[in-house]
């Protein structure tokens, strides 16, 4: 009897320890396989983004040669009411002046006040940069050209929120 009720404790005892190494297994599966699902998506939309903002950069060039203002506006607001991962699109002119933005308030304001927007003036290329002031927010800047010439700066915020809420 006693040698049948230790066979009996060491079954329950493996089959204990196959399940928990079972369920770790699982667990550290599904969390990794979370974590490459939202890597991927994540950088998905960065490439989406820096297509988005190089197509918008050359749309709002001309325009900003003549000065046509509320046509660029026209134009950042019908792309924000498109994407929904697009939280602000903001065009300012090379001193920092905001002179186009999905954000009525911000127009004709200087945005060179913090470090992350002095940055922004210093652009030369395609950048990507997450923006600390805002959380699950990352940031696409581009030149704006018009007639050869660097008019400003093109600033689009992304959202990476509906990643994090799907996965």
């Amino acid at each position: 009897m006693f040698l049948s009720l230790q066979k009996a404790n060491i079954r329950k005892k493996i089959i204990g320890s196959f399940l928990f190494i079972m369920i770790i297994s699982v667990l550290i599966i599904i969390t990794f396989s979370g974590l490459r699902t939202r890597a991927k998506f994540l950088s998905e939309q960065k490439s989406k983004a820096s297509i988005v903002t190089l197509n918008l950069a050359i749309a709002c060039g001309d325009p900003m040669v003549v000065g046509e203002w509320d046509r660029i506006s026209q134009i950042l607001s019908g792309a924000k009411k498109i994407d929904l991962d697009l939280e602000y699109a903001i065009i300012i002119g090379n001193d920092g002046k905001c002179v186009a933005s999905t954000n009525t308030d911000l127009k004709d304001k200087y945005l060179n006040q913090s470090e992350f927007e002095k940055k922004a003036l210093e652009v030369k290329e395609l950048t990507i940069i997450k923006n600390p002031d805002i959380s699950n927010i990352f940031e696409v800047r581009s030149l704006v050209i018009g007639a050869d010439q660097k008019m400003g700066i093109l600033r689009m915020g992304y959202t990476t929120k509906y990643i994090s809420a799907s996965i």
